[in-house]
């Protein structure tokens, strides 16, 4: 139990902390967790990164892949992210 709890602080620091790190790599972080079934564990984490990722301007984002990730996981969690956000063709 011991070393389950410590895992758990470390990826919650992991989270915390990932504001250091890029945008995609934060998306990836909360669909990592999604997909490996762990996310209810972090909830609070993942919704505090949410809102900072859904702040993300990614009008200057030049990768799809990029803003198809951000589109994805923002609407599945609940929030309203409008086409017309992203950079436009």
């Amino acid at each position: 139990m011991i070393r389950l709890e410590k895992l758990k602080e470390e990826v919650a620091t992991m989270i915390t902390s990932s504001i250091a790190c890029s945008l995609l790599e934060r998306l990836q972080l909360v669909d990592a967790l999604e997909r490996l079934c762990v996310d209810h564990l972090f909830e609070e984490q993942i919704n505090d990164l949410l809102v900072q990722i859904s702040s993300t301007n990614v009008m200057d984002c030049d990768d799809l892949h990029t803003v198809a990730v951000w589109f994805y996981l923002l609407r599945k969690h609940g929030y309203r992210v409008s086409q017309g956000k992203t950079k436009p063709k």
